[in-house]
């Protein structure tokens, strides 16, 4: 049943599915998760990722305001591949 519910939502914490079982059983959050690594699952935080430093800031703002007038509805943006028109 633990593995049912993790899989319909993987953010749940140990808690909330304690809360969520106490209707039919009497479990407590350390039981889940005691359940819950048997069955393959484990704690993970997600990645974080580096702030900008003031140097890279000052050049975001430096070209934000050099190209504040652009008409943005001419130009085409690709990831992928570089292309010319004409």
């Amino acid at each position: 049943m633990l593995g049912r519910i993790i899989q319909n939502d993987k953010y749940f914490t140990c808690k909330e599915i304690a809360t969520k079982l106490s209707s039919k059983v009497e479990i407590s959050a350390r039981t889940v998760n005691r359940e819950l690594n048997k069955l393959g699952y484990y704690l993970s935080h997600p990645k974080t990722a580096p702030l900008l430093i003031a140097k890279q800031c000052e050049r975001c703002m430096e070209w934000a305001t050099a190209y504040l007038r652009k008409n943005w509805k001419t130009i085409v943006f690709s990831d992928e591949t570089t292309f010319q028109i004409f």
